[in-house]
């Protein structure tokens, strides 16, 4: 599995988009 950055899990839709609300503010639509 190849290294990615948040911002990967978070375009890919990932079960973190949900969770990326906390690290990175600016995201809320998840």
């Amino acid at each position: 599995m190849p290294v990615i950055t948040l911002e990967e899990l978070i375009r890919a839709g990932f079960h973190f988009g949900h969770r990326t609300s906390r690290w990175n503010p600016k995201m809320k639509p998840y």
